[in-house]
């Protein structure tokens, strides 16, 4: 029997392939959005996974060093400057491709269900990617046992520029120092030595017993955490021999050794704010290196500190870095972003408040005295050393406009205003191995936010006159704003119920 043909052949049938209005349109993203509002709604898209762990775009950048009324935490405080047009705007749902209805009820309701379970867990794993502080009777046990060191600095004096959230440059300098250069009858300095071996949180406070920095203890009781700062000075040491370094890795202007950075950065003529790329051949040695468990627990204790002792202005900082992570989420969903293929914006470590990591590979990493001037003016950042050093002859933590000179223990943490504070390490021995690890947040993220994630001419061009000079005022007085985000001695004593004591000299 012949075969019969339910539809005729087509002959010499023209086809014609239509292009979309817009170049940069992307016809994946357009089916999956069309799929996604027929399974959850107009109203609802899941955003994009996270990668498990961090990954590494391509190509080098700049350095960062050594240094590179309350509200709760991750909420806005009383004293937030950002007007109502910085935060996220209601937008409109996207504009999606028709999809064909070819699952039956039944189906379409068990993927439902499955696809809002997905979403629901992802959600629930970026909320624990923030750093929610612990209990106060957790809080009462680590600050009951610090001690603190009165100094003359005058925070008000912070030297942070007219347009805000970075610091004034200062004249660089390339000198290194011995510990005999501030200790014994040839000092040519007048510090005061500090004697710490990390078993104990020491704070330093300014004229108005604002806390200033923190030197944070190692975890009571750890008998693994030695071993672990070993490993994050071998997994430093052992990637130091795989990795390329150019020039300007190995020679800047915080000192004379090899330095990489790794996550959010935003500045020198940036558009917008971009995970930082690195070299090529450099992916998989810092892969390797990031994976390291110990870099993820040195983040961790970092954060808790930062929480306890500054809980508004880690606040502040947690809460516009998820921000600006979750408006680069939203541009990609609703296919907006000006480059998609780029790398999602994402945290180094999780629940960190910073934006970026700073591996400094030594294998004597001795910084010259500096600020960090385009960090947050007012913000900390996390310093950690590692290595194998006696750090009662180097290593010193050097804090010139505090006048004293801090030993610095391997395995230790110390926060700082690096912005604002020059800051310097004495030399270690010869043969001896010094590596740091630093995290800190430019201030440029935090303008961008501000100016409701664009810059600040077209941020300004749709101002009234009037608009324009209430931002140069709030600018103005973005110092003293900063300064309301930090505690001082009396605020914790009483919050906490504690008592703190002088340091022994």
């Amino acid at each position: 029997m012949a075969a019969t043909h339910l539809i005729p052949p087509v002959k010499n049938h023209r086809v014609t392939v239509l292009e979309p209005a817009n170049s940069a349109f992307e016809f994946a993203n357009g089916i999956l959005a069309g799929y996604n509002q027929l399974v959850y709604g107009p109203h609802l898209s899941p955003a994009p996974s996270r990668s498990p762990s961090p990954s590494l775009p391509d190509s080098a950048s700049p350095l960062q060093c050594d240094g590179g009324h309350s509200s709760s935490a991750g909420e806005p405080g009383p004293h937030d400057q950002r007007s109502s047009t910085s935060t996220l705007q209601e937008r409109a749902p996207p504009a999606v491709l028709p999809v064909a209805e070819t699952l039956t009820r039944a189906e379409k309701r068990k993927l439902q269900e499955k696809l809002r379970s997905k979403e629901n867990k992802r959600r629930k794993k970026e909320k624990m990617d923030e750093y929610l502080p612990r209990d106060s009777g957790h809080a009462k046990k680590h600050l009951a046992g610090a001690s603190h060191i009165p100094t003359s600095f005058e925070a008000e004096k912070m030297p942070i520029s007219k347009a805000g959230f970075i610091a004034l440059r200062s004249p660089d300098s390339a000198m290194t120092y011995r510990l005999e250069d501030f200790i014994g009858p040839n000092a040519k300095f007048n510090l005061k030595l500090v004697n710490w071996k990390g078993e104990e949180t020491m704070v330093t406070t300014d004229k108005s017993e604002r806390i200033t920095t923190v030197c944070v203890s190692k975890p009571e009781g750890d008998e693994t955490w030695e071993d672990m700062q070993q490993r994050a000075a071998q997994a430093i040491e052992s990637a130091r021999a795989k990795l390329h370094f150019s020039k300007k890795d190995r020679d800047h202007r915080r000192g004379g050794f090899p330095a990489l950075a790794v996550g959010i950065s935003h500045g020198g003529g940036q558009p917008y704010p971009k995970m930082r790329r690195q070299d090529p051949r450099n992916r998989e040695a810092l892969q390797e290196l990031m994976s390291e468990p110990a870099f993820e627990r040195i983040s961790g204790h970092a954060t808790g500190a930062f929480a306890q002792w500054a809980p508004r202005l880690c606040a502040y900082e947690n809460r516009y870095l998820t921000e600006l992570i979750e408006h680069d989420r939203q541009l990609r969903r609703e296919n907006k972003h000006p480059k998609p293929s780029e790398e999602e914006l994402r945290r180094v470590w999780p629940r960190t408040p910073w934006a970026a990591t700073t591996f400094n590979f030594g294998p004597q990493t001795v910084c010259f005295k500096h600020i960090d001037y385009n960090n947050l003016a007012f913000g900390w950042c996390a310093i950690t050393a590692l290595g194998t050093f006696d750090h009662t002859k180097g290593g010193h933590l050097i804090l010139w406009d505090l006048g004293i000179i801090i030993e610095f223990p391997a395995g230790c943490t110390i926060l700082i205003p690096s912005a604002a504070i020059h800051h310097s390490n004495v030399i270690v021995g010869a043969h001896e191995r010094r590596y740091s690890v630093t995290q800190y947040s430019a201030g440029g993220i935090f303008r961008w936010v501000d100016n409701n994630f664009q810059s600040v001419v077209n941020f300004r061009e749709q101002m009234t006159p009037d608009e324009r000079a209430a931002a140069l005022e709030r600018l103005s007085e973005q110092l003293d704003f900063g300064l309301s985000l930090y505690s001082d001695i009396a605020e914790l004593e009483k919050k906490h119920d504690v008592s703190f004591k002088y340091a022994e000299e």
